[in-house]
């Protein structure tokens, strides 16, 4: 993923049980229910209620961040079906920015 502005942080937001009550909710539109947080370099589960996520421990998410351009990658757990919004923030302006979510599946092999 390559963010378009500078953020202090970067974050994946990953909905993995497609149920919005379990989970932080994101703005109106994008997803409800997310379980999972990657942000920067670390890998969070939603422990709620409100934005409280505990850290996963010795699990590295971050593969290589170059130029504003971010590679992640994270066990999927037996989850085939992943909803994810990609977000930068700051305690600055701009405000938090959202992608649009993506709707990625896990096929088998060939």
């Amino acid at each position: 993923m390559s963010f378009g502005a500078l953020f202090g942080h970067h974050r994946v937001f990953i909905d993995l049980d497609n149920d919005p009550a379990t989970g932080w909710q994101l703005p109106p539109g994008l997803p409800s229910g997310v379980d999972t947080l990657i942000e920067n370099a670390f890998l969070y589960r939603y422990t709620g209620p409100g934005w409280v996520w505990e850290r996963a421990p010795d699990v590295s998410p971050l593969v290589a961040e170059f130029g504003g351009s971010f590679t992640w990658r994270v066990p999927v757990a037996g989850q085939t079906k992943q909803t994810l919004v990609f977000s930068g923030f700051t305690a600055e302006d701009p405000p938090d920015e959202y992608s649009a979510p993506i709707t990625v599946e896990q096929v088998p092999d060939c």
